[in-house]
């Protein structure tokens, strides 16, 4: 069951369609000036909008109980598989994209993940950057586009331990 938190977000993306006429270089020009938002703000709430598009994506697409779903969205949203769905989008991402990863990859942090790698913990918060600035942007069709990019990704052979 959704909080609600996570109705009014699904509410809010219904009425704002994505930004079609946007560049690329405005989109994180604009994720950036919004205020209060630093690199890692941007990732907090990319860790927030990639887990939503998870859960909804695989439990519309398998439907079973929701423990099985809970497991099968763990694998997904787990720093180790967002360091592979990094690597895997990387080259299929515009300049700016990729700057957006990087800021977010090399943000000092903290904090660390209980179960990751020091190297799959930064570069998951990297793809967290990239997500939450085009939310940010309301850059909604290429968000979905790089979800799905992340969504196709193999996670059944990470590792969660890094």
């Amino acid at each position: 069951m959704d909080t609600e938190a996570e109705l009014t977000e699904k509410i809010d993306v219904a009425k704002n369609p994505p930004n079609k006429g946007a560049s690329t270089a405005s989109v994180f020009r604009e994720a950036k000036n919004s205020e209060n938002v630093s690199v890692l703000n941007a990732a907090y709430l990319g860790d927030a909008v990639f887990e939503l598009y998870a859960r909804e994506k695989i439990m519309r697409s398998q439907p079973t109980r929701v423990d099985d779903t809970f497991n099968e969205v763990k694998k997904y949203v787990s720093a180790a598989a967002q360091a592979k769905m990094y690597f895997r989008i990387f080259d299929r991402l515009s300049a700016e994209e990729k700057a957006a990863m990087r800021r977010g990859r090399n943000a000092k942090t903290a904090s660390r993940a209980k179960n990751a790698s020091v190297a799959d913990y930064r570069h998951a918060t990297g793809l967290e950057t990239l997500i939450g600035c085009l939310y940010l942007a309301n850059e909604r069709e290429r968000l979905y586009e790089i979800l799905e990019m992340c969504m196709e990704t193999d996670v059944s052979a990470v590792s969660e331990n890094g």
